[in-house]
């Protein structure tokens, strides 16, 4: 794993002679924002700390790209706002909140984004594009781009054009024919996307435009009036107007003939500032399925903070070079937090690696995982699977023995007592782990434990299988176990009773009346022992 190609990140943008280094992200919200826009985030922000702890000076932007048209209504979008057809080609920020919550489309699923960036320890300066257009300075930049038009033009063809052929290239060169680089809010119909400049007059700094939805004509102040760029143009006047040093991008924007290929020859050549360091990244994928804000496949960044904590997202996206993607399935958070946590006990030379991987994860990755600063001791910490069983004997523990099973485990496993932060943080991660069995845990993790032994499982268990469990039962009487010692010991019982895994099913149907379950050392240690015990002995026939 190259990381450190971040590293290399941040000694290339140091050696670039602008002062403050100046970062930017965008994100179009056009329905509920995923995590996999997560990845420029997190780069950002880490770029922002490897240069300050430098001694360089560092700036955040984040665009709301709510000038962008809605061009569709995601499939969770209630069905009497669909039929709102007129708010398609609009700009987000005059479309209304379809909850009716917020002022606007934009500010609805934009701030579901930001309100959570306190959590992922993102610290942005935040702009809204609607309002940014109608600042002075990028009114002048979008004069400076209608009067250089046919240069800009001639940039698109010879960037673009190679990469096209046949009828893509064809209904490229023809959307060039009288070609404008900015769009106008339609006066009439209010969309954006359907209208076409015709003109532009110097002298009195008006647009002539038509929409092809109404067929509305007119004439606008570009001082006065809601006008924007195309995207190709839109994103490097930005890189201009704000001074960009940097800005990540997802692969589709990086491929040859690309908006970065055309936006780093506009910024140059058009809106004299110097291309931004480029940093293509692969998608995070939900499943096998790549996210799509537009079109509702996302898992978003608020869902993430109800099943895992911060760190375990900013981990998965920092241990993995940009040009990977990441295939994330929600079903697999508590291995996410395994490995994390295996990571950090290597970091404290808890564990010893067993990789030059490993070495690299702890030593370059983890200290970057943390909103914050990362812990300066081992940190006392629930374990996740252990919290996803313990989470679901309420009905036999009760809420408060829940808890106070989760605390006497947290304190055993660190060795010392657990500060307030580290039990309000396992308390949590109860929650959390609720959550996840609730709404994304497959069957073997599931619970649900019965008041008796049922008969029919009595039947099923062969001599063998008894003396097997009674041996078990004589060794639970006998000591305290941890985790690792007791799974062993199953496994060993399985070997001399001549039943192999037999006595993983048989434990497994006797509390939970299936032959498979959560992982059966923890489990069991997770309930109480004279409990365990005494079903144990029903399920024999031992008084």
């Amino acid at each position: 794993m190259e990381a450190f190609w971040i590293c290399k990140v941040a000694s290339d943008l140091e050696a670039r002679s602008e002062r403050p280094i100046v970062f930017s992200t965008a994100k179009t919200p056009s329905g509920p924002i995923h995590i996999g826009f997560g990845r420029e985030l997190v780069y950002c922000d880490v770029l922002s700390k490897m240069l300050e702890d430098r001694g360089c000076e560092t700036e955040w932007i984040f665009f709301v790209d709510d000038f962008d048209s809605l061009k569709s209504f995601p499939p969770n979008v209630p069905e009497d706002f669909k039929a709102h057809k007129e708010y398609l080609g609009r700009p987000m920020w005059m479309v209304p909140c379809p909850y009716g919550c917020c002022e606007s489309w934009a500010q609805h699923y934009a701030r579901e984004l930001i309100e959570t960036f306190p959590s992922f320890g993102f610290n942005p300066k935040i702009f809204w594009s609607h309002e940014i257009y109608m600042k002075p300075e990028m009114k002048e930049l979008i004069r400076k781009a209608i009067i250089e038009r046919d240069k800009i033009r001639s940039i698109m063809v010879e960037v673009v054009a190679p990469t096209l052929s046949g009828e893509k290239l064809e209904l490229f060169m023809k959307e060039f024919e009288d070609w404008y680089p900015c769009l106008v809010v339609c006066e009439n119909c209010e969309r954006l996307m359907t209208t076409r400049v015709k003109g532009y007059n110097v002298e009195d700094d008006t647009l002539s435009y038509q929409c092809k939805a109404c067929s509305q004509s007119g004439e606008v102040k570009l001082s006065r009036w809601p006008v924007k760029l195309r995207w190709r143009i839109d994103w490097p006047a930005k890189w201009a107007l704000f001074k960009v040093s940097c800005e990540p991008a997802g692969k589709d924007h990086c491929v040859k003939g690309g908006a970065y290929d055309t936006g780093e020859r506009i910024v140059a050549e058009v809106f004299g500032w110097k291309p931004p360091y480029r940093i293509p990244y692969e998608w995070i994928l939900l499943g096998a399925k790549a996210m799509k804000t537009h079109k509702g496949i996302s898992f978003t960044f608020a869902e993430w903070l109800k099943v895992a904590p911060p760190e375990i997202y900013r981990y998965m996206v920092l241990r993995e070079d940009p040009k990977k993607h990441i295939s994330f399935a929600p079903e697999r958070i508590p291995q996410l937090i395994d490995e994390f946590e295996r990571t950090e006990k290597i970091y404290f030379k808890v564990e010893e690696p067993s990789s030059q991987v490993e070495i690299s994860l702890a030593a370059n990755i983890y200290p970057f995982c943390f909103p914050a600063k990362p812990p300066t001791r081992l940190p006392a910490r629930l374990p996740y699977r252990f919290a996803v069983i313990l989470s679901q004997l309420k009905s036999l523990l009760g809420e408060e023995g829940v808890k106070k099973k989760a605390l006497t485990v947290l304190a055993r496993l660190a060795g010392r007592e657990p500060d307030n932060e580290e039990i309000s943080e396992a308390l949590r991660r109860l929650e959390m782990a609720e959550y996840w069995v609730a709404h994304y845990a497959d069957e073997r993790f599931k619970i649900n434990i019965s008041d008796r032994v049922p008969e029919e499982v009595k039947q099923s268990l062969s001599d063998r299988i008894k003396d097997a469990l009674k041996e078990l039962i004589r060794m639970l009487e006998e000591k305290e176990w941890n985790e690792e010692q007791l799974q062993y010991e199953i496994f060993e019982l399985g070997k001399r009773f001549n039943i192999g895994t037999k006595i993983f099913e048989a434990v497994y149907k006797i509390f939970l009346g299936k032959n498979f379950g959560p992982r059966l050392a923890p489990f069991l240690l997770s309930l109480d022992r004279e409990f365990v015990v005494k079903r144990l002995k029903e399920a024999v026939g031992v008084t």
